[in-house]
């Protein structure tokens, strides 16, 4: 089972001039609605005339800001009115921290148990989201070794500090994004791929303009809106053929 079809379609083996076994697709219905965001801005005329780019600007920021919401939502969003993130997605596994880790560090063993957590067919295109505040934790993080051997760096490139360091572990980019939580808090560092999370869209942003909203007070107003549907394609952990660990 690859966990997306949730086992709905499945292969069977077959003798000569024996029949096929049906599968039958059954979909879950679910409602995708479509949740709107949007920007809106006042500038006087006054400025827009005197100051050439403020124009130009107030379209080139407006779009970043709702990218920046939509980028939250994606990761922690709450699923009403804006899409769910992935900290709430129903086939969301924790790793808990070791039984006498410090708290508020990251170590290797946490890497190796969430990698081990996420489904092998995922692992190709998967990527790891940081808060920033996690990566001295990385860049300290250590290999762990016998009582009295050299300490083994996991995460530094093999020049050391003066290189480089790869942004990378088990393979997968490295990327610190502001909606990850703070060091310690669930989810601090997020394991995923986002080829399972589902967004659906209607056309791009919509930019108007108006002079009538704020006339008696010579304001331009810029609107811009985007609608965007977002969640998780997998809604439950994924069971092995083999062995009881759940997998995400």
């Amino acid at each position: 089972q690859a966990g997306l079809t949730a086992g709905a379609v499945k292969a069977y083996w077959l003798a000569e001039g024996q029949d096929m076994v049906r599968s039958r697709q059954k979909l879950k219905n679910k409602v995708m609605e479509l949740q709107e965001i949007g920007v809106l801005v006042f500038a006087s005329n006054k400025s827009l005339r005197n100051a050439s780019l403020l124009g130009s600007l107030i379209r080139e920021e407006s779009p970043k800001a709702i990218t920046k919401e939509i980028n939250t939502a994606i990761v922690a969003g709450s699923g009403v009115g804006k899409p769910r993130g992935i900290l709430l997605s129903p086939s969301k596994i924790t790793v808990a921290k070791e039984s006498a880790q410090t708290a508020d560090t990251v170590n290797y063993k946490n890497i190796v148990k969430m990698w081990s957590r996420l489904h092998a067919d995922l692992r190709g295109d998967a990527l790891w989201l940081i808060n920033q505040e996690v990566e001295p934790q990385l860049e300290l993080m250590e290999f762990p070794t016998t009582t009295g051997a050299t300490a083994v760096p996991v995460y530094l490139p093999p020049g050391g500090a003066s290189e480089t360091p790869y942004a990378r572990l088990k393979g997968r980019p490295v990327i610190p994004v502001a909606p990850c939580k703070i060091l310690g808090d669930e989810g601090d560092i997020i394991l995923t791929n986002l080829q399972t999370y589902l967004t659906l869209t209607a056309g791009g942003i919509e930019e108007d303009t108006s002079a009538h909203l704020a006339f008696d007070q010579n304001l331009q107003a810029f609107r811009f809106m985007f609608s965007i549907y977002g969640d998780s394609l997998w809604q439950t952990p994924a069971q092995p053929e083999n062995g009881s660990t759940t997998y995400s």
